[in-house]
């Protein structure tokens, strides 16, 4: 009797101590992917400040400002194209935010016919996820709807509506960046190594898409043009 007692003893602690493993191993490998994924973003968002034309950020951010001053500079000719690309930019924002949400409500109604916790967990969180993403997209379009009102409007100063413009890219950015770490977190699903495994191929994809070089290439382009314009100049100069 005790030797089966034992037994069953260590079995049961055995068994609830590789479950506490199993637990450890998931929250550190989330918790060490969603630092890296943040750390990278605000290494992104810095060099962004230090050199607008070094991101795809700062150069859409720069875009968008250019865009609306000329837009506002003449809304009797340029006012129809404004509303145009508003109400794009509105629909995609629309149709993401509805993504989301489609998307979350149905994982969560397939989580509560889960019986094991650490499930439901993986899928509540990929779910919390894009209900954030929702948030985002659907915040974006209220500044949007604020800014077709704004930049027609004479009385309304230009730099009040630039900046809620840029609220609108700063929020569709957020919405994007939260919509790819929830796939990263589907992977969860496999195993906890997984995640972060994705998480470090991720980034480096990432870096290489969010990186330009605008300002060698158009010193290169003007270098061109320069030493093009010299030669012209050379070739139509008389003879001596």
């Amino acid at each position: 009797i005790n030797a089966e007692y034992m037994g069953h003893f260590l079995s049961v602690y055995f068994f609830s101590a590789q479950h506490q493993m199993e637990v450890v191993m998931d929250i550190v490998c989330v918790l060490a992917s969603a630092a890296l994924y943040a750390g990278y973003h605000l290494q992104l968002q810095r060099r962004t400040r230090s050199g607008t034309l070094q991101t795809s950020w700062g150069l859409m951010t720069s875009t968008r400002d250019l865009w609306l001053e000329h837009i506002t500079s003449d809304t009797k000719a340029f006012g129809m194209l404004g509303v145009q690309t508003l109400r794009n930019q509105q629909q995609a924002c629309i149709f993401f935010a509805s993504t989301c949400a489609l998307v979350a409500s149905t994982l969560a109604g397939y989580a509560q016919s889960l019986s094991s916790t650490m499930a439901r967990v993986r899928i509540l969180a990929v779910s919390s996820t894009l209900l954030a993403a929702f948030f985002c997209h659907m915040q974006a379009v209220r500044y949007l709807l604020h800014v077709a009102y704004c930049f027609q409007v004479e009385a309304v100063q230009l730099a009040l509506v630039v900046r809620q413009h840029r609220r609108v890219g700063t929020l569709y950015r957020i919405a994007n960046r939260t919509m790819y770490f929830s796939g990263l977190l589907t992977v969860w699903s496999l195993h906890p190594l997984c995640v972060l495994v994705a998480t470090g191929v991720f980034i480096p994809l990432l870096y290489r898409l969010d990186t330009l070089d605008i300002e060698a290439h158009a010193y290169a382009t003007h270098t061109d043009q320069g030493d093009g314009d010299a030669a012209a100049d050379d070739a139509s100069a008389p003879a001596p």
